[in-house]
């Protein structure tokens, strides 16, 4: 019954392992808009160097509010916690900071590498607790298998997925979404 128990998180997160490469983003952004009760979250890919990231996927509420890519050293606070492996709370209010980011790890080899990151970009004030840090961590946790199998099998399929140069599906792509 309640929207953050395991045992429905568990299931609906388990249904990301079902759902073709493609959609495991957009049903991501939208389990976590569900459970995190929030409707300011962006999902970006990271490129090898840490250097910067690119928009997947983001609410329909943040529109043009944010920008397609990010230059991570825009953010040195949140390059460290990215190439830990644990989560950003912007916790001292730092501006132009997002609320909270939660690094996407590939955990076979190469470990431990930083595919993509979570971010929200603004929480309410009962948002900055231990109980929605740790409720972020947990769903984090359980959809990161799923993204970081998204992300692997869209890097080496772009060239058959998408149009040379571009982020426009060619195509036969676009004719199976």
């Amino acid at each position: 019954g309640y929207r953050d128990s395991f045992g429905k998180i568990f299931t609906i997160t388990k249904e990301l392992d079902e759902l073709q490469e493609h959609a495991v983003y957009f049903r991501a952004l939208s389990i976590l808009e569900e459970l995190m009760d929030n409707k300011n979250i962006a999902i970006y890919s990271l490129d090898n160097n840490l250097t910067y990231a690119r928009l997947e996927v983001h609410s329909v509420n943040l529109g043009k509010k944010i920008s397609k890519s990010l230059k991570l050293s825009d953010f040195p606070r949140v390059l460290e916690v990215i190439e830990s492996g644990k989560i950003f709370q912007n916790s001292e209010l730092l501006e132009n900071y997002p609320a909270y980011i939660a690094p996407v790890l590939n955990n076979s080899y190469p470990f431990n590498v930083p595919v993509a990151i979570i971010v929200i970009w603004s929480a309410n004030f009962e948002q900055y607790s231990i109980y929605y840090y740790n409720l972020f961590k947990v769903i984090c946790g359980m959809i990161e298998a799923s993204l970081v199998r998204a992300t692997f099998f869209m890097d080496a399929n772009y060239e058959k997925t998408y149009l040379p140069s571009t982020r426009m599906l060619n195509h036969d792509a676009f004719l199976d979404t």
